[in-house]
């Protein structure tokens, strides 16, 4: 399975910055504008497909990681696993970077 980030033409979120996409678990407010951001993108589909298939931390299509998972669990989509956590954090920069 192919876990490379999809190259967006200009998503919303590479405009906004990429740490809001990744919040802490006490930062609920940077969640809720992450996800409101998300909802006016015209990438969220994709987005969302892709954060379904690779089991990636932070927000995507506008859905957090937990809800992501949850989704996955009922629709019976198996989840790539990205190999490090250095796989994780390069992808991180490969989606919000031009």
């Amino acid at each position: 399975m192919n876990t490379s980030v999809p190259d967006f033409e200009n998503p919303l979120c590479r405009e906004i910055g990429q740490d809001l996409f990744f919040p802490e678990k006490n930062q609920q407010q940077e969640a809720i504008y992450a996800k409101s951001i998300c909802k006016k993108c015209e990438h969220i589909a994709p987005c969302l497909e892709y954060g379904l298939r690779v089991e990636v931390k932070g927000i995507w299509g506008g859905e957090s990681t937990a809800e992501r998972a949850r989704m996955a669990d009922s629709k019976g989509i198996v989840r790539e696993r990205l190999l490090t956590s250095a796989d994780f954090y390069t992808q991180r920069e490969m989606i919000h970077n031009e």
